[in-house]
């Protein structure tokens, strides 16, 4: 039993093709919060309130972020969601934790197409590349990774991950939007994106 325990254990963590970086004493908030390419991310991070921006990335478990860099959705759209229509844990369920695991995950030698990481919102996104041809996440290249910090490991990526609704979520939703003629696939796409990848 202490055999599986170990071997559950180590498959989780991802962390070979991390190499020390001069952030490792940094907390993951920290390093998001100082990057000049990350200050959308953690506008809309903010205005879901401290406990969903600081108190997750300065936590000690082990984060692995993947970032969409500035310009690469609408983050008004989304602010204005919060500010205005008072959908932060819409917001932060839809957006935030669809960029978020609770394990670690490099980019390193060849990622599977079929390479699946379960994310915060419970959502699976396909992480996948070779070093030679570049990462993705979720469709979006990975623009810098490997970002090594105390608590985790931080990518940055082009554009945000899509969130995908499964059946319930999607008819619930499509009920909600029929006044507004959106299907939730749009809905998303226009808080969201600014359709550049």
């Amino acid at each position: 039993m202490l055999f599986g325990a170990l071997f559950f254990a180590s498959s989780c963590d991802d962390s070979d093709g991390v190499k020390p970086t001069p952030y490792a004493d940094k907390t993951m908030f920290d390093m998001i919060t100082a990057d000049p390419e990350l200050t959308d991310f953690i506008d809309v991070l903010n205005v879901c309130g401290n406990h969903c921006a600081d108190s997750l990335f300065n936590k000690t478990r082990v984060y692995t972020l993947w970032a969409p860099v500035n310009g690469s959705f609408n983050k008004d759209s989304l602010i204005k969601e919060v500010v205005e229509n008072g959908n932060r844990e819409k917001v932060f369920k839809y957006f935030v934790e669809s960029h978020v695991a609770n394990h670690l995950k490099a980019a390193n030698g060849v990622l599977d197409e079929d390479n699946k990481v379960m994310l915060l919102n419970d959502k699976v996104a396909v992480f996948a590349g070779n070093p030679t041809d570049g990462y993705t996440f979720g469709g979006n290249v990975v623009k810098e990774g490997n970002i090594r910090v105390k608590n985790g490991v931080l990518h940055k990526i082009s554009a945000p991950a899509e969130y995908k609704y499964n059946i319930w979520e999607y008819l619930r939703t499509s009920l909600l939007l029929m006044k507004s003629s959106l299907t939730p696939s749009q809905w998303f796409v226009s808080l969201a994106s600014t359709g550049t990848r």
